[in-house]
């Protein structure tokens, strides 16, 4: 970095700091910037959770000893403290309990400065503590009142202990990099210091790590929204970086055809934890992205999912109480994103969107929806862990509250696993999903790779390790071939034709996981198969049901060629894992060579 820019960066977070601290006036009243009263509505809601805290309601964090629940706890009594009309204004007992909270937070930082939080001496965990206390010192700097100086003092340096670890330190996820380059801008508009934005550049040069359908390395909604459009638009704003705002756009542009009708977000291909069956993600998430482009851009899209988000889910934004990124501490320092929304323009409620960089496509007629899901890692050949996309559900599929969670296949083939296709292919009137797999025997080594002493280099089949060069034996495979092909009927349902072929008689299990809550008709409960299938139930023949209400999923037709077979990996079972779906589940058994056709109507 040469020096004039450095000093331009210097300069332009000094103008950040007047900035934010003007946007930190928060006021309970609704005024002409503040249509719709949100602020109000938050303010009242963490008054409650005040109130809770007062009567000595708390959430385990003394007993459990956990930073960034303190430091949440700090940010949202700043809230209220800083509030002229919350009933807890400048309230004594609310002080007391920060400066408990303070207190404790301070008694667990680290001789260098850092936190632990499941992870020891954690740059990363310490920069969602530091960011929320950097926020709460802005909102108390503003409110003036004499009362919390001892208070703003003790924070102030716990963040000054902290800077160098942040500053010098590293992160563990591709998150982790934005929200701690956001988290060291605060700390420079706070504590400015030069070196602050030389850091927060070499992180920034390394790019976004956006990919062409919009979605960040992790894919993941969760922390797309918690974290990184936050950390972006803080940044955006900060730096004056009208590239990172853009960024922003384009991840909102890609998770509107993730939306289901009931405003909750697909997941499925995440390589976080939100991937994991029974994980819900919702609307509420990017409740201040959508808020912010909304009144920024006048983008009449985003206006109408805030308003959608403050009609029917303004309780998961009320209760977001453990993250510095949530909606009320930043539309509080965003004050702009709080005011009057532009008209509403209506959405899409009928198209198809195929993500064609990831595998996976959307499709909505009204109410009915489908998730095609070709987005696995599997192929990569890196195994099973954080950080991988493995979940198996190739499809989904909803009809207004009926919700079919998902559809697995699973071969008894060498226990290879569940079927994992290579990505979403068009094909005449529909989507393939597809995947070769190839078990090997291994022949004699060539006489180049042979050792006299027969010690030879650990490695890794695919399913196993041996101490036997794998890589330099020719070998003889067996094969087989998955095909399944999704089509669209007229009557607003699915298709899915099943080929598998490649070995005769192979046991082929296929799972449906229906949602709790629903009636399944037309089903057997399941006697066979072993205690991983208690519980679940078989179509033996014809057509099943299951209805919520009045909405349906009629499914079949039924098969049952003998018990099914678990899903895991060889290397999953070998550690006792699993990977069970959640929910009403269902299965149809065949046998190769399989030809098969179940409809979804």
């Amino acid at each position: 970095m040469n020096p004039s820019t450095s000093f331009d960066m210097v300069a332009r977070f000094f103008l950040f700091l007047g900035s934010m601290v003007t946007l930190a006036t928060v006021s309970s009243t609704a005024t002409a910037s503040d249509e719709a009263g949100i602020l109000v509505r938050l303010a009242e809601a963490n008054d409650l959770v005040i109130e809770a805290r007062l009567a000595g309601d708390e959430t385990g964090a003394y007993v459990r000893g956990m930073p960034r629940t303190f430091s949440t706890h700090l940010l949202f009594g700043a809230l209220a403290h800083a509030d002229a009309n919350s009933r807890w204004h400048r309230s004594s007992r609310v002080l007391e309990l920060m400066e408990r909270d303070a207190a404790a937070l301070g008694a667990l930082q680290r001789e260098g400065g850092l936190f632990d939080e499941g992870n020891l001496d954690s740059p990363p965990d310490s920069a969602f503590v530091v960011s929320a206390l950097c926020k709460m010192l802005r909102l108390l700097d503003r409110d003036e009142s004499s009362d919390t100086e001892g208070l703003r003092h003790a924070i102030a340096e716990i963040v000054r202990r902290a800077t160098p670890g942040l500053l010098e330190g590293g992160v563990h996820t591709p998150n982790h990099r934005w929200h701690l380059a956001a988290t060291l801008a605060e700390i420079h508009a706070l504590h400015p210091d030069p070196r602050l934005p030389v850091r927060i550049d070499e992180w920034l040069a390394e790019g976004i790590d956006i990919d062409p359908d919009g979605f960040y390395g992790e894919r993941s909604p969760h922390y797309s929204a918690e974290v990184v459009n936050p950390a972006l638009v803080e940044l955006g704003h900060a730096l004056e970086r009208k590239d990172l705002l853009d960024v922003v756009r384009r991840n909102l542009e890609a998770s509107l055809a993730l939306i289901e009708p009931n405003g909750e977000v697909e997941a499925v291909f995440s390589r976080r934890q939100d991937q994991r069956e029974g994980v819900r993600k919702y609307l509420a998430d990017n409740f201040f992205a959508y808020r912010f482009f909304a009144t920024k851009d006048g983008d009449g899209r985003w206006a109408a999912l805030a308003r959608r988000i403050e009609r029917d889910q303004f309780d998961l934004v009320a209760r977001n109480q453990r993250n510095p990124n949530a909606a009320f501490p930043l539309l509080a320092l965003f004050r702009e994103a709080a005011g009057e929304l532009p008209a509403d323009v209506a959405l899409p409620e009928s198209f198809v969107h195929h993500y064609a960089h990831n595998g996976i496509v959307r499709i909505r007629k009204g109410t009915t929806t489908t998730t095609i899901n070709g987005a696995s890692d599997a192929a990569s050949g890196l195994g099973f862990g954080s950080g991988l996309a493995m979940n198996p559900t190739f499809l989904r599929f909803r009809r207004g509250a009926a919700v079919l969670d998902g559809v697995r296949l699973v071969p008894q083939f060498f226990s290879t696993g569940f079927f994992y296709p290579w990505g979403v292919d068009r094909i005449e009137g529909g989507w393939r999903l597809r995947e070769l797999r190839r078990v090997p025997y291994y022949l004699p080594l060539p006489p180049e790779s042979r050792r006299a002493d027969g010690d030879y280099t650990l490695g890794a089949d695919g399913r196993f390790f041996a101490k036997m060069e794998f890589d330099r034996r020719p070998v003889h495979t067996v094969d087989l071939e998955i095909r399944v092909d999704v089509r669209e009927r007229e009557d607003g349902g699915f298709d899915l034709d099943f080929d598998v072929d490649g070995r005769a008689d192979v046991p082929v299990t296929i799972e449906l996981s229906f949602r709790e809550g629903g009636v399944l008709e037309g089903v057997d409960r399941l006697d066979s198969g072993g205690p991983e299938f208690a519980g679940a139930f078989a179509l033996r023949r014809g057509d099943g049901r299951y209805r919520v209400g009045e909405d349906e999923i009629v499914f079949g037709p039924g098969s049952f060629e003998g018990p099914p077979v678990r899903g895991e990996h060889e290397s999953v079972r070998w550690v006792n894992g699993s990977m069970r779906a959640v929910g009403q589940r269902v299965y149809v058994t065949l046998r190769t060579p399989v030809r098969y056709t179940m409809t979804l109507r």
